[in-house]
């Protein structure tokens, strides 16, 4: 598991994400590849 700021993870995906929300990542390319993505709220 890696926390880390939307920024580097819009880097990595090439997505954007929102606050709060998890990306499953798959490490098979450049960028990586989004498995899933989960939406927690409050």
């Amino acid at each position: 598991m890696v926390v880390t700021d939307k920024l580097v993870i819009s880097d990595l995906t090439n997505r954007t994400v929102s606050a709060g929300e998890v990306s499953v990542l798959k490490p098979s390319g450049d960028p990586l590849d989004v498995a899933g993505q989960l939406s927690l709220s409050p």
